[in-house]
């Protein structure tokens, strides 16, 4: 409310002898304003302005959501499925709506049953004119990192790096938990999102650590690739050499048997012929 008062003042004549008289009157204004929302109606659009990557392996039954933003509130939704080589409508059925929501029970058993769905809502203005798009690809748990190697040691610090496996279809990140001596709970965990790559500080010297490196997405995480017995040491105890490691196994490399053994006599052979 804005209230504004002022006097007003009148001069009035009463003879030819220029006297007057004066009259004042004050006029008080008021001015109510009332708070108001301004409401804009218009056709459904989607919350989410990008196309959302659903990982799915055969036979997993997903729960898709399709969000609107709608006023007034949407009144119905319609689905379709388009793989490479049709277009499907998607049964009424098959998923569930409250106004501006709408949840899609999928459940790929073929590899034509991934490709791209689509999700409309009509309100009383308008159908959507842009639907909510869904790509459903396979996918599954990432693969182990492999070649991880350990370098860069000082007295408290050193960096892991590994190659990344494949991601499983979905998008990846990278753990590393660092164990010390037999305990099976870790002491801290790292964490990457780029590339299996670590810089790792404060660690103690003449205590031996041990390394695990996971792979993770939303369908959990790869196998562990595990660095055994790692342990820095007192610059003043160091011979100079660099430090490296590399898990050898069998299933990463499979012909590194045959590889060591094959060194090894040709080294036989050598020595002995001095």
């Amino acid at each position: 409310m804005f209230t504004s008062a002022r006097p007003i003042t009148l001069f009035n004549r009463i003879s030819d002898h220029s006297q007057y008289f004066r009259y004042t009157f004050t006029f008080r204004v008021e001015i109510f304003v009332f708070p108001c929302k301004i409401r804009s109606i218009d056709s459904p659009t989607c919350k989410h302005d990008r196309v959302v990557v659903v990982g799915a392996s055969r036979a997993e039954s997903l729960d898709i959501p399709c969000q609107v933003d709608a006023d007034p509130p949407a009144r119905s939704f319609r689905w379709k499925f388009n793989n490479s080589g049709e277009t499907l409508d998607v049964g009424l059925e098959r998923f569930s709506s409250n106004g501006t929501y709408s949840v899609l029970r999928y459940t790929p058993v073929a590899d034509l049953d991934y490709g791209t769905l689509s999700c409309w809502a009509e309100n009383n203005i308008a159908m959507q004119s842009v639907p909510c798009l869904f790509q459903v690809v396979a996918a599954g748990k990432p693969y182990p990192v492999r070649n991880c190697s350990v370098g860069n040691e000082t007295s408290s610090s050193v960096v892991v790096w590994c190659l990344p496996g494949s991601d499983g279809g979905l998008p990846q990140i990278f753990l590393l938990e660092i164990y010390v001596g037999g305990s099976r709970t870790p002491r801290v965990n790292f964490t990457a999102t780029d590339a299996p790559y670590f810089y790792l500080t404060d660690l103690e010297v003449d205590v031996s650590i041990r390394l695990i490196v996971y792979a993770v997405n939303s369908k959990g995480r790869s196998s562990p690739v595990v660095l055994d017995d790692i342990t820095l040491r007192d610059p003043q105890k160091r011979t100079g050499e660099s430090f490296s490691y590399v898990p050898m196994t069998p299933h990463a490399y499979p012909g590194l048997p045959c590889f060591v053994i094959h060194f090894f006599t040709r080294y036989l052979c050598h020595r002995g012929s001095i």
